[in-house]
């Protein structure tokens, strides 16, 4: 028998019923985050502004990732709140080429034409290429072949098998994740993790491909419901076995300093999983480090922020979508392997705690704003807390490091 505890730290928690709904009573007013957990997957951490004498509805979906479940990532690129409101923003039907391939491919009505991608399309593809236009692939959806590197595996009543090394290498994954789009001030980098890849130690003969890191090996696995179990097959969870991949990307170290009646503190962040720039993907997704006092009790006085991504604007300098920006405003993502160094000062003249936290969050503000999203997914990456006395009258100082 295996038993899984999750502890909380306040009185309000709810756990689902048989229908997957939950009630939390008595939260105070204010703006919360309400965290979603289950034993098999990633926490799902969502903003929650609660009013006064006012019930508040919020919709949370979990998904298991300790088994190949394709729904765990690319099922959910035609379906995110943030892809459907970019995309209808946009008006042009330009993302449906590599968030819902098959639509232009089936007749309006077809159940699978809006799933994202399916199997049916990356296990379709014969042909990709890492062109900055972006979409650069072939699929060949008559011929009911299902391609993949299984090269031994037998055809069966529901489709033939192909042999294809290419759904082992990073060229497969080229044909979506690179993307620059031109305007009249020049290139605008879209999508790059491709091409940071490429440009890294792993990227040259005999590095890791992108399937090695985002779609592991598992020992025993089916490959679909009912096919047996075999000894290699690739995780489809695309964040890892456990989805935990954004947290093995990232580092971060501590030194607390009190000194005289303030506390300094210095943290270090490094990119030690990934062999691309994090935050990766969509400009305007953010990794954001959180520094906050608080006093002996836990109570907060004050709390900094920095928040790391990529930013495009319009022409008026405002944070914009990629398809209405002109120009590139900064791009302070984390590199691979280059220590980030950050320094906070607080006014602490008594002892107190330091808590530092590192999301991942799908959107900026201002983004988000703009594309009408009253939230957008956040994922807690790490967190440490360093209590510290009162000021000596000579400086101490104390180190965390938050194991990766």
């Amino acid at each position: 028998m295996v038993a899984k505890v999750k502890v909380v730290e306040n009185a309000f928690y709810a756990v689902t019923g048989k229908d997957g709904r939950f009630r939390i009573d008595g939260v105070p007013s204010g703006t919360w985050t309400l965290v979603a957990w289950q034993p098999y997957g990633a926490e799902q951490r969502t903003p929650v502004t609660v009013a006064p004498g006012a019930p508040v509805s919020v919709d949370v979906e979990l998904v298991e990732g300790s088994k190949p479940k394709w729904h765990l990532a690319h099922a959910q690129a035609a379906r995110s709140p943030a892809y459907r409101a970019l995309a209808a923003s946009a008006n042009d039907g330009s993302c449906e080429r590599c968030h819902a391939p098959l639509a232009a491919a089936l007749p309006k009505g077809d159940p699978v034409r809006d799933e994202g991608v399916t199997c049916d399309v990356c296990h379709t593809i014969t042909e990709a290429r890492a062109d900055p236009a972006g979409g650069a692939f072939a699929m060949a959806l008559h011929d009911n072949v299902k391609y993949g590197p299984l090269c031994r595996a037998k055809d069966h009543y529901f489709h033939k098998m192909g042999c294809s090394p290419l759904q082992e290498q990073a060229l497969l994954c080229a044909a979506c994740h690179l993307y620059e789009r031109r305007t009249d001030g020049g290139v605008l980098p879209v999508y790059t993790e491709y091409a940071e890849w490429a440009q890294s130690e792993h990227g040259q003969p005999g590095g890791m491909q992108c399937q090695d890191c985002h779609m592991p090996y598992r020992r025993d696995a089916e490959v679909a419901v009912g096919a047996g179990s075999r000894a290699r097959v690739h995780f489809h969870g695309f964040l890892g076995r456990e989805g935990e991949l954004r947290k093995k990307a990232l580092k971060m170290k501590l030194v607390v300093r009190p000194d005289r009646s303030k506390v300094r503190v210095d943290a270090v962040l490094t990119n030690v999983g990934a062999g691309h720039s994090v935050p990766t993907g969509l400009p305007g997704r953010q990794v954001v480090l959180k520094v906050e006092h608080l006093d002996e009790q836990g109570g907060p006085v004050s709390s900094q922020t920095r928040a790391y991504g990529r930013v495009l604007v319009d022409g008026a300098g405002r944070e914009v979508p990629y398809f209405a920006a002109v120009r590139l405003e900064k791009d302070d993502r984390l590199v691979p392997d280059v220590p980030r160094r950050e320094s906070f000062v607080f006014d602490a003249p008594g002892a107190g705690r330091i808590r530092a936290s590192l999301t991942w969050r799908e959107l900026s503000p201002e983004l988000a704003e703009k594309a009408g999203l009253p939230s957008v997914r956040e994922e807690l990456l790490a967190e440490a807390v360093v209590p510290f006395a009162a000021p000596p009258k000579r400086r101490g100082a104390r180190t965390v490091e938050v194991p990766e």
